[in-house]
Order: structure tokens, then sequence, then C-alpha cells
């Protein structure tokens, strides 16, 4: 008898979606390929805003991951450098509706750092104590967890109230402002 696929555990998802994110600019970049349908470098550069090399970084992670290919043989100077891999395009389309997002609240600062969108995925569902947030991000130390819940909280994406409990803690939860996002990041999470 056949089994059924097995659905992936929330951390396994968390682990996939930091590994996405791992470069700061490998979103817009697997946005801008789908997007276009492929990219130079330099069109890569100008625009996500990126420098040369933080472009050519986040596009080699994507490609490692499978995301982007590079299109073998010598080809013509216009033929693009990145192109999508094969069953990138609704990575692709997920990653850009998540850019959207981000550049339209103009929090791409916060978000763009290696565990903000993790920490808010693993939010998404309901709220966590510290613990609980911890042991749903994989590899995540107490002290990055702790940076990245105060530079989400500074940009009211997540909120947190004092539990009246023994030892003392905190219940964290995403902020009104992010409610919205947690749609297009859950889609990039199915679609990785």
């Amino acid at each position: 008898m056949p089994q059924a696929p097995e659905q992936d555990s929330p951390r396994s998802s968390a682990e996939r979606l930091a590994r996405l994110v791992h470069r700061r600019w490998a979103l817009h970049v697997l946005a801008e390929v789908g997007a276009s349908g492929g990219a130079k470098l330099v069109t890569l550069v100008n625009r996500t805003g990126a420098t040369p090399a933080a472009a050519r970084a986040s596009a080699e992670h994507l490609v490692s991951m499978g995301l982007l290919a590079k299109p073998s043989g010598m080809g013509h100077p216009l033929r693009p450098e990145y192109m999508l891999g094969p069953r990138a395009s609704p990575v692709a389309d997920a990653a850009g509706d998540v850019v959207r997002w981000i550049d339209r609240r103009d929090a791409a600062d916060t978000l763009l750092r290696k565990w903000s969108l993790p920490t808010l995925w693993v939010l998404h569902d309901a709220p966590k104590r510290f613990g609980m947030l911890r042991d749903g991000l994989p590899t995540i130390t107490d002290r990055a967890l702790s940076m990245s819940l105060s530079e989400l909280g500074g940009a009211k994406l997540v909120d947190y109230r004092s539990l009246d409990s023994r030892p003392p803690a905190n219940e964290y939860r995403l902020a009104r402002r992010a409610r919205s996002l947690a749609v297009p990041l859950d889609a990039l999470v199915r679609a990785g």
C-alpha cells in the first residue's frame, strides 16, 4: 500500500525558510529573476539596491539551493546570467509577494535580517513563549532570538505580554501590522 507523503514539520519548514533568507538579498534576487524570466548581475544590482558582491552572493546561494540556474555554455552578451531553476517558479512568485509587502511598509532594515522572517513565520499561527519559539527555529541561539524579538518589537511587528507565572515569562505574537504578512510568508514556506 503506498504511503501518503509526509507533511513537513513546522521546524523543518522554519529551517528551509531560514536557509532561503540566509543571504540578505536572496528574496529580492529570486523575485526579480522570477519576474523578469532571467537577469544579469548588473540588472539585479540596479533593481534590488544590493551591492554587486551581495547580489552575486545571494544569487550563488540560490543556485546552490536549486532555485536559480546559470545557463550553460557561452552565450550572447544580452543573455541572462541567472534563470529560475526547475520548479522554482512558485517560490519566486511567493518571494515576490513577500518582497512587495516588505517594500510597501519600508520594513527592509528589520525584515531582511537573518532570523526576522523565520521568527515571524513561527509566530504566524499562535502566540508563543520564548522557549517554544526557540524550539521552532533551527540552530538559533538565545541571543539571536532575543535580538530578533527586540528588533521586531521595535518595528511594531511583534507584540508581547507578560504572563502571570512563576518564573515570569513573556508570550509573543504577531502585531496587527504584521498579520497581513502571514499569508504571503506561509505561501513562501509552502512553495519552498
